[in-house]
């Protein structure tokens, strides 16, 4: 099974086929690359009691919006009637939380869907509370319905803001998934792993349910997101520390921290891909033993206070050594595919 993060070589190996030529032939400039395979750190998984549960990539609408978020920036999407619409994702982009809903087309889901195939809101029964469900090596961010009848497919929606400022319905994900009947309680799970952070976990579930979630900030203060509005202001950026303790979801800041100032973010798509970047470079004021890898991001608090927040860690198994006033470069690559 191929790791969620590469570096290096593996790194540059994994991204030749996706990556456009051009910023493959930039990528060999860095001294460190490193590849996050989104879609196995982030899945879909659909579960009932009774049942084995379904797991799934989530599709290109979400890919889009999460790297839209990270990058803050428009993308587009394809809404449920198939229609192309421009998300409003560096904005206020959620118009209301996302929801479990059923269909009863059982064919395989696939990266570039955009609707469930038979679609019976009939079949709807009571919404379940949104959730964070934390485990010792993931986090589930947890939507579920009650079935009210048979279900063969289960998609998570949300309707969300175009740039116009109309609200427009998308789905998610999609998983085929049987239910006999009703009563059942039927959950969608966006599961979240290492590298990405519990910060990040509850970034992602603030901007899913339209709630404003608590995250601790790069100095150590919790606070509440102002995850239902406007919630990040500019692009996500690197930092480099000096630990290479394990991963800990529960960790918001790396060890010596030292931001990497001369960053910028791009963004590639296409209905069998979606790709985003975070690098950046710095000359080093001091000898550094660079140990550990970290992608933050600028967020605004609910009273609209910016809180600099760690949403993910990368420890390195092999250190890299920098003499004072050499500079560094790093290149986080996030990318999830077909």
């Amino acid at each position: 099974m191929l790791k969620p993060v590469a570096l290096g070589d593996e790194a540059l190996a994994l991204l030749k086929p996706l990556a456009p030529r051009t910023l493959y032939r930039e990528l060999h400039a860095f001294d460190l690359v490193a590849a996050v395979d989104a879609a196995r750190s982030i899945y879909g998984q659909v579960g009932a009691p009774g049942a084995a549960a379904a797991r799934n990539l989530l599709v290109y609408n979400f890919w889009a919006f999460a790297s839209a978020y990270l990058g803050d920036y428009n993308v587009d999407v394809i809404d449920t009637g198939a229609s192309g619409r421009t998300l409003r994702s560096s904005s206020d982009m959620n118009a209301a939380s996302s929801f479990v809903t059923f269909g009863t087309r059982s064919d395989a889901a696939t990266f570039d869907q955009y609707a469930l195939l038979a679609r019976d809101t009939t079949r709807e029964g009571a919404a379940i509370t949104p959730g964070l469900v934390v485990e010792a090596d993931k986090i589930r961010v947890r939507f579920g319905r009650v079935s009210a009848g048979a279900v063969a497919e289960v998609g998570l929606y949300q309707s969300v803001y175009d740039t116009g400022g109309y609200s427009r319905e998308v789905m998610w994900g999609r998983t085929p998934f049987s239910v006999p009947g009703a009563g059942y309680n039927v959950y969608y799970d966006v599961v979240v792993r290492s590298p990405f952070l519990k910060n990040f976990a509850a970034y992602l579930f603030g901007l899913l349910s339209e709630t404003n979630q608590t995250l601790v900030s790069r100095a150590g203060a919790s606070y509440a997101a102002r995850t239902t509005s406007d919630a990040n202001s500019g692009g996500a950026y690197t930092l480099v520390g000096t630990s290479n303790a394990p991963f800990s979801f529960d960790q918001y800041e790396l060890t010596n921290p030292l931001v990497l100032t001369s960053f910028f973010n791009l963004y590639w798509s296409y209905r069998s891909y979606v790709m985003g970047i975070a690098s950046g470079a710095t000359r080093l004021p001091s000898a550094m033993t660079i140990a550990e890898v970290g992608v933050a991001q600028r967020i605004y608090d609910t009273a609209g206070a910016l809180k600099d927040t760690l949403l993910l860690r990368i420890p390195l198994a092999s250190p890299i050594s920098k003499a004072a006033g050499e500079v560094f470069s790093c290149i986080v690559v996030f990318y999830a595919s077909a």
